[in-house]
């Protein structure tokens, strides 16, 4: 189940406590994340993203620097770049978003 769709957090989420510690500029030890609440991360990006994103950009930070070469990769894939829509003026717009994001989240995690 993803953690958008979760009705009931304990106090033994991770994954909850992680983003709540980079919403706060707090530390976290994010090298300790299990690969399954990971997973859950980045599978639940978009929605998270709409919903806390602040605390999605600050954890995606976080994660770019992480130890772990597969963690890095998922962090920099985000946000993937859609394909384009109608024109290449939409195309442009699209890339100079994901290039604002990934350089807010490599930022985020300087500070």
């Amino acid at each position: 189940m993803s953690f958008v769709a979760r009705k009931v957090l304990t106090t033994e989420d991770k994954l909850a406590v992680a983003l709540l510690a980079a919403e706060l500029g707090e530390p976290c030890a994010i090298e300790k994340l299990r690969p399954e609440t990971l997973h859950e991360f980045f599978s639940s990006l978009a929605e998270l993203h709409v919903s806390i994103p602040y605390a999605t950009m600050r954890l995606l930070g976080r994660l770019a620097s992480d130890g772990r070469s597969e963690v890095r990769a998922a962090a920099a894939r985000f946000p993937k770049t859609p394909a384009p829509k109608h024109s290449s003026a939409d195309a442009c717009s699209d890339a100079r978003e994901t290039a604002f994001f990934c350089c807010f989240a490599a930022l985020l995690s300087i500070s």
